[in-house]
């Protein structure tokens, strides 16, 4: 699971960097699309973070 999780992070910033990408901001429909993508990935990813961040806080607690 925590594979899963960080790969999902990196396609995350994968995404980003690509939204970032004027190329791809010239191409709306691709734009959309990763935006889309980024969208869904968001939630995942900041639960992903939270749960990373309060299982090193209990490990150090």
């Amino acid at each position: 699971m925590i594979d899963k999780l960080e790969s999902l992070e990196r396609e995350f910033e994968e995404v980003e960097a690509r939204l970032a990408d004027p190329d791809v901001f010239a191409d709306q429909s691709r734009y959309r699309e990763l935006a889309k993508r980024h969208k869904e990935l968001d939630a995942i990813v900041a639960r992903s973070r939270e749960l990373r961040q309060r299982s090193e806080d209990a490990a150090t607690a």
